[in-house]
């Protein structure tokens, strides 16, 4: 029990670094997805 609980706590880690960019990517997707809507809206009209 001890030993997968120090492997776990590294596999955190990194899992973590790694989640800030996709978050980021997402937060980017969504401002694209607005804006595209937006110029549709705009095209539309």
């Amino acid at each position: 029990m001890l030993l997968p609980h120090p492997q776990a706590a590294p596999n955190c880690s990194p899992n973590k670094a790694v989640r800030p960019p996709d978050l980021s990517v997402r937060l980017a997707a969504q401002i694209v997805s607005f804006i595209s809507f937006f110029l549709l809206l705009f095209f539309g009209y």
